[in-house]
């Protein structure tokens, strides 16, 4: 026979278990536990999807990057790291943050001439004091512009149609809810928190809406 002890420990084994198979929403990713991630509220909470708030701050943006690609898109964040890695007018040393934010527009990828801005989160410490870009191509911007964001979270990054599959599973699990509103909305944000070309990636699709 179990012992008192034992038996309570299979029961909050099973009790976490439980909650793994409801799908309580995601936990924090590891790398914000060592790199500065932006800070958000939770909303709601589901199996395949979560409703978040993010709170206002300053990012920087890349110029608008023309491709049929998410991976050309992405080119655009070599203006940020340059302004990360120190040209700027302050010849700051910015560190680094996650995630790389690619805004994606039109909606519909694997349209000719898709447009792409790729957006870095600037840490706490120069949200009051950004460092000036010394780059035209680099801007700073407030973000959200939309008061809540729709999110699904994936891992294995391996290409447009991930992508595509990913944005169009959010937006059947978002039908039906109060927040399908957000389905409507002509652009789209891939998150992404690791290195773009690991197979397990861990990155999130992004809808925001109001």
């Amino acid at each position: 026979m179990f012992s008192s002890t034992r038996a309570l420990c299979v029961l909050i084994f099973l009790y976490f278990v439980a909650l793994k198979c409801k799908g309580e929403g995601y936990k924090p990713l590891p790398n914000c536990t060592y790199v500065e991630c932006p800070q958000y509220s939770v909303i709601h909470s589901e199996k395949e999807f979560e409703i978040r708030s993010y709170k206002d701050a300053v990012w920087v943006s890349s110029p608008n990057i023309s491709e049929s690609s998410y991976l050309g898109g992405f080119g655009g964040a070599k203006f940020l790291e340059a302004y990360f890695g120190g040209k700027n007018v302050e010849h700051v040393k910015i560190e680094k943050t996650l995630p790389a934010f690619l805004d994606v527009f039109p909606a519909p990828i694997y349209v000719q001439n898709t447009t792409y801005i790729v957006n870095y989160y600037v840490p706490k410490k120069y949200q009051n004091n950004v460092p000036t870009p010394l780059s035209p191509q680099v801007k700073p911007v407030k973000l959200p512009k939309h008061k809540y964001t729709a999110v699904r979270r994936f891992s294995g990054l391996d290409g447009d149609g991930t992508i595509a599959e990913q944005l169009d599973t959010l937006k059947k699990s978002l039908q039906g809810t109060p927040y399908q509103r957000a389905t409507a909305v002509n652009q789209f944000t891939v998150a992404i928190y690791y290195n773009l070309y690991e197979s397990d990636s861990v990155a999130e699709i992004l809808l925001s809406f109001d």
